[in-house]
């Protein structure tokens, strides 16, 4: 199935795989969700569980909700990202959802589906249906007239949302509302559901007591059903008091509702809970816990009467009856003292806790804890087949991995078993063969399919960037000290060279048209020549001062060029006189010239064709791409990657063009722009202990969301 041009992948909202709650409700309207792949399927040979590109968070995560059946997360990460977590067993990978920076969130699980309601910076707030492979839709938006405040998911598959004026609106999956509770001066500041789905409870922060806050709470029912929801009062509001300020795990609710659990300070050196009851008009009851005052735990209920309570210091979590005041031990929560452990939430007997960019999965009575997450998401290199039916992806923790884009084959890693990926760069030299440079400078010819290596040769590190003529069957490996070293490469005599040429502070390899034979061009940067080689003269192994006398020095006052393309053309930015603008040359003829407002293309990369080329910009610290027609320099369309990218490829034939950068990497249609194919993460996995790498993000956003 090709992973861009997918059919109609059913109406409603899609397959997402793992076990799902029989009473969730499911989308009725005809939503297709097609229109937005974040990420995409393929099959592996012999197994019929599709195994989905999810996208790993980019930054440390710093919100995490359930949905009411706790068998599917949301989590936001510092940098705005939103991932939708579609099974928590590690059997599926986490998708990007297209809300940027939700102010508050909730999921639903919507038949084999999902149903996220993201509140914006604006306070409006956009229902969106999602699948367990990426593919997102639009199902409505909530203006900002009367701004939403918070939102929550309730089991039966409703929404609520408070919104600022203090009124309760209740919506089913679709974004309708069907219930309204607005009482004339009730303004709560948070609410909270109950796991069966029949009560909310409101909380309003009164006044501070001492040391501590004094919170009112209010329970409200619902009543009736369909369009005769209701929702009202169900007994008179109950003072809180806790010592702590209100946040999702210092006060929560049981799950019916009868009563609310608040963080308290016991004497001076712990902290206690106290329990208040909804239905009856009694003082609370204190239960001891004894966590050391040093750390604020966190309340969650595991089920009726089980109460558990966390600690980010490392100690065993307590899970507590709270009838019989029984307490028993659990699985210790992450250890960090940096508070990131407070991203959490606990229901029907899970817990999920935030762990850098892990998710940290606790099944509160069956005693059983995982990490989900990726052990690699910065991405180094990513080449793309001549022919532009295979990707290999390169990443910073390794491995390689090479995968067809209609998912006909199983994806092949390779990894070398040492720690040289760092930096990392992969190129095609034709649809079975790829050349891998690793950190060190060692360069390996290997037979993807088997992981056969069937030549090396290698540099001293420092290694800039790499290019690769298939049709030529050159390589060209530039270092950070300006040489270029140059070897003729096949399958059958592996690497043939290095051809050294020194002082290269731009280079790029040429397609010869008769009669000329030049295959290298190469820019001095002491003395602002150009340089053509052909294959004989790199062979010859000439000297320095031969090499020098080839040299072309620019006209005085002409710019020199950015890239050159392999046919010959010169690309770059100049200022002719009165402004800035972008120009193409080929030999003393300007081919074409367009304006620039400012000068933010710091580099340019022709298409193998020189039909195309692409324009890398860096504005306000943010970097995009824009696609450019080289007959009239007429944009095309832009893209932005968020991060400066650590490498970029085009396929031979033209038609698609790859991007890699620290949050991932992704494969675009040149003609469109679109994106065909993506790798926000390698290596999904659930481990039994912290990572290493949970807490090494670039805090950037991925270049993988929309």
């Amino acid at each position: 199935m090709s992973h861009l041009f997918r059919a109609s992948i059913l109406t409603g909202v899609l397959l997402a795989g793992g076990c799902k709650s029989t009473d969730e409700p499911t989308v009725s309207p005809d939503v297709s969700v097609t229109d937005s792949p974040a990420g995409d399927a393929s099959k592996r040979e012999g197994d019929d569980r599709p195994e989905f590109a999810g996208v790993a968070h980019s930054g440390n995560i710093a919100q995490v909700v359930l949905d009411p059946t706790g068998t599917a997360a949301l989590s936001r990460d510092a940098v705005g990202g939103v991932r939708l977590w579609p099974s928590l067993d590690g059997s599926l990978e986490p998708q990007s959802v297209p809300i940027a920076n939700p102010q508050s969130m909730a999921v639903l699980t919507a038949g084999e589906g999902f149903v996220v309601l993201g509140v914006e910076a604006s306070g409006g707030a956009r229902v969106v249906a999602m699948q367990a492979d990426g593919h997102a839709k639009d199902l409505r938006s909530l203006p900002p007239f009367n701004p939403v405040q918070q939102v929550v998911s309730i089991r039966g598959g409703r929404f609520a949302a408070l919104m600022r004026d203090g009124s309760i609106h209740v919506f089913d999956i679709t974004g309708d509302e069907i219930a309204t509770f607005d009482d004339k001066g009730f303004q709560p500041t948070s609410i909270r559901p109950s796991a069966d789905g029949k009560h909310l409870v409101a909380l309003t922060k009164q006044s501070r007591a001492g040391t501590g806050i004094r919170v009112s709470a209010q329970r409200l029912s619902f009543a009736g059903n369909g369009e005769s929801l209701g929702l009202e009062r169900s007994g008179t509001p109950r003072v809180l008091e806790l010592t702590p300020d209100v946040t999702e795990t210092s006060v929560v609710i049981s799950p019916d509702a009868s009563e609310a659990a608040v963080l308290a300070r016991g004497v001076t050196d712990h902290w206690d809970v106290e329990l208040y009851s909804f239905e009856a008009d009694e003082p609370p009851r204190k239960v001891e816990v004894r966590f050391g005052v040093h750390q604020q735990p966190h309340l969650g209920y595991a089920g009726p009467s089980r109460l558990l309570i966390s600690s980010n210091e490392g100690t065993p979590s307590k899970l507590i009856d709270t009838k019989s005041q029984s307490v028993r031990l659990r699985t210790s929560i992450p250890q960090d003292f940096n508070h990131q452990g407070r991203a959490q939430d606990i229901v029907a007997g899970r817990q999920v806790v935030g762990y850098g960019t892990f998710l940290f999965v606790h099944d509160v009575e069956d005693r059983q804890h995982r990490f989900l997450g990726y052990r690699a998401t910065q991405g180094s290199s990513v080449g793309v087949s001549p022919s532009g039916a295979y990707v290999a992806w390169a990443y910073t923790q390794g491995p390689v991995v090479v995968e067809a884009l209609d998912g006909s084959v199983t994806p092949a890693e390779i990894d070398f078993g040492s720690n040289n990926f760092a930096g990392v760069r992969v190129r095609f030299l034709d649809d079975d063969h790829i050349v891998i440079v690793d950190a060190v400078g060692e360069i390996s010819l290997v037979h993807w399919r088997s992981g056969e290596v069937i030549a090396r040769a290698g540099t001293m590190s420092n290694v800039r960037a790499v290019h690769l003529d298939p049709a030529q069957g050159i390589f060209v490996l530039e270092r950070y000290s300006n040489e270029a070293w140059v070897y003729e490469v096949s399958p059958e005599k592996g690497f043939e060279g290095p051809y050294i040429v020194g002082d290269t502070y731009r280079l790029g390899i040429l397609r010869p048209q008769p009669p000329s034979d030049v295959v290298l061009w190469t820019l001095q940067a002491a003395n602002n020549k150009i340089r053509q080689f052909t294959l004989e003269q790199l062979r010859a192994d000439l000297t320095v001062a031969e090499t020098e006398a080839l040299g072309v020095s620019l006209e005085a006052g002409r710019s020199a060029p950015l890239a050159v393309d392999p046919l010959g053309r010169h690309y770059g930015v100049h200022w002719n006189g009165s402004g800035l603008e972008m120009f193409v040359r080929h030999g003393e003829q300007t081919l074409g010239s367009r304006s620039m407002q400012t000068n933010d293309i710091n580099q340019i990369l022709p298409s193998p064709q020189g039909d195309r080329f692409l324009a890398v910009l860096n504005r306000s610290g943010s970097v995009s791409v824009s696609m450019h027609e080289t007959a009239t320099l007429e944009p095309l369309w832009s893209y932005s990657t968020g991060v400066f990218n650590n490498d970029t490829a085009w396929s031979d034939d033209g038609r698609f063009v790859a991007f890699s950068a620290n949050t991932g990497a992704i494969l675009l249609d040149v003609a469109t722009g679109e994106p065909v194919l993506s790798r926000c993460g390698l290596r999904f996995t659930a481990l039994g202990a912290p990572p290493n790498t949970a807490f090494s993000s670039p805090n950037q956003k991925s270049i993988c969301e929309p």
